[in-house]
């Protein structure tokens, strides 16, 4: 029989094939006392299925299916048909078994070639019970095994018989048809899509504060992520590259110890506002490990990239929330957070990566607009209108509104255009204004902004030439303009911690306020403000200010 086998330590896994149906037989064997476990298709522990084996009473091996979603006891499969328990070959160590996977894990498995295995001398609580638990590992390891040469061996010798057997039967005239034999895939062959599916695994550390495991399911346009944690209070995680801009699933034990997900909009910086359209589906968990917080959801795929890695975050804190029982409970600040990547793109397993967060494109050119729309345009403005009237005669005027209502509403306009396309993306309702920059924005653009221009445009139509002394109408403009502009600089600020940009943002931002003080401090002893006011001299000369 076709073979090939890899050994670590007290560890030995055999692949062989069967010479009828050239299926992969799995031959586990180690010289530990307690139970033996091997992983597959990975080379880490959170989110691997596993075959974990130990003697019973009468000294027989029992072999369970568990699957790990982090650094904790291996839950207990309650499908247990993705193997088949056969007779082991040559046993010689003090745990041996072997399984036959089920053709699409087999499939699988041959193609990733990665593995893992673990062994104990502490025996299961329970030797007698599939499901038992078990103590924790004294060894574990992962190494790589390709036995795909030996499987298109083993199909090529079937093959072969086969051919054999056909010739026979028509030398000899017989009516006998020669046996055939279904043949599994070829390490090459590609799954049919019912069986494809896409994992990936991400954990802060070996200390399983945070793993959270994706599965998707090709065939059912869905994922299901799987999130543990041995924080008390609450854990979460978001799909986006910052709190702000992210769809937000946080989960926490409720009274009688069961999960509670709560879906959140994304919020920086202060409580983030539980989601009037609730777009996943619980998941039960099967078996769950004691004293952790422990949760799985249900989402559609439209929610993921299909063409590459998905930014997410995480946050979790050991502080429960005020009301543990309802999803609307308000929460503490995190104690840990971050950023990291999943690739559910594409068939196979993978594992998550910690990243530094990405801002989406959208809201970058939003930023760069609404910066130009309310801090560069208004600052031009604001300059020209009080020192340089009577400098650049009808000009400023012309050069102010072009300032003020020309580029400032096209810049504005494309900001917003931009922000709704995200907001749209993440299922977000348009003009929603969960955040303070949101609220900001909204009234900066949608109230502020048109009393402005309504004030510019009534201003230059009550103008009089022979006034002696400023409207109301003209003070109250100049006030509105400076609110508009200090709001705005608020507004900038907030979204900057919104998009959780690094502190050379910050430190730019108040480059560029420290730099307009200045400027206008300088101007105003230097140069002074301009005012259309008819002033005679004492000697009556008329001194009539020139206004435009």
């Amino acid at each position: 029989m076709l073979s090939v086998q890899n050994c670590v330590g007290n560890f030995c896994l055999q692949v062989s094939f069967d010479p009828i149906s050239a299926l992969p037989i799995f031959n586990i064997q180690s010289s530990a006392t307690g139970w033996a476990a091997l992983g597959i298709m990975s080379q880490q522990m959170p989110g691997t299925t596993m075959f974990v084996g130990w003697k019973n009473s009468s000294g027989k091996c029992i072999v369970s299916q568990r699957h790990a979603a982090g650094h904790t006891l291996p839950a207990f499969d309650s499908d247990q048909s993705g193997f088949s328990q056969v007779k082991p070959s040559n046993a010689t160590a003090n745990i041996a078994f072997s399984i036959v996977l089920n053709s699409t894990l087999s499939s699988l498995v041959l193609q990733s070639t990665e593995f893992i295995f673990a062994s104990s001398s502490s025996p299961p609580n329970n030797i007698d019970l599939a499901s038992s638990a078990f103590s924790y590992h004294d060894s574990r390891g992962a190494f790589t095994l390709d036995a795909t040469a030996q499987q298109a061996s083993a199909i090529a010798q079937i093959e072969k018989t086969a051919s054999s057997s056909t010739s026979a039967g028509i030398a000899t005239k017989t009516s006998a048809q020669p046996r055939t034999t279904a043949l599994p895939q070829t390490s090459s062959a590609t799954p049919t899509p019912a069986e494809i599916s896409s994992n990936g695994v991400f954990c802060v550390d070996d200390s399983n504060i945070f793993c959270i495991n994706g599965t998707r399911k090709f065939s059912q346009n869905s994922i299901v992520f799987s999130v543990q944690s041995t924080l008390q209070g609450w854990v979460g995680f978001g799909i986006g590259s910052s709190m702000g801009m992210s769809t937000i699933f946080v989960g926490w034990n409720n009274s009688t110890n069961m999960p509670i997900i709560s879906q959140r909009d994304g919020a920086a910086y202060v409580q983030p506002p539980v989601s009037q359209n609730q777009v996943f589906k619980q998941v039960v968990v099967e078996n769950p490990s004691a004293g952790i917080t422990e949760y799985a959801l249900e989402l559609p795929t439209s929610m993921i990239s299909l063409s590459g890695p998905t930014n997410l975050i995480f946050g979790g804190s050991n502080q429960k929330p005020t009301n543990i029982d309802s999803i609307d409970s308000n929460f503490a600040m995190h104690d840990i957070w971050g950023t990291f990547q999943l690739d559910l793109s594409h068939n196979g397993t993978s594992t998550g990566l910690a990243t530094s967060g990405t801002v989406p494109l959208l809201i970058i050119i939003h930023g760069v607009c609404m910066v130009l729309a309310w801090i560069i345009c208004p600052t031009f403005a604001i300059f020209i209108a009080r020192y340089l009237k009577f400098r650049l005669g009808h000009l400023w005027y012309k050069l102010h509104v072009s300032f003020m209502f020309g580029m400032c509403s096209i810049f504005m306009a494309a900001a917003l255009v931009c922000v709704e396309l995200f907001e749209k993306q993440a299922g977000r309702q348009a003009f929603s204004g969960t955040s303070r920059h949101a609220g900001l924005g909204i009234t900066l653009v949608f109230v502020i902004y048109p009393v402005q221009v309504g004030l510019g445009v009534f201003a230059n139509y009550m103008f009089e030439p022979n006034r002696i002394s400023v409207p109301w109408w003209d003070t109250m403009h100049a006030w509105v303009g400076r609110i508009a502009f200090l709001v705005a600089l608020a507004t900038v600020f907030l979204g900057v911690q919104l998009a959780g940009l690094g502190i050379a943002f910050y430190a730019a931002f108040g480059i560029v306020v420290v730099a307009i003080v200045c400027v206008f401090s300088t101007s105003e002893a230097i140069l002074g403000p301009s005012r259309h006011l008819f002033n005679p001299d004492a000697d009556g000369r008329d001194r009539k200010l020139q206004h435009f």
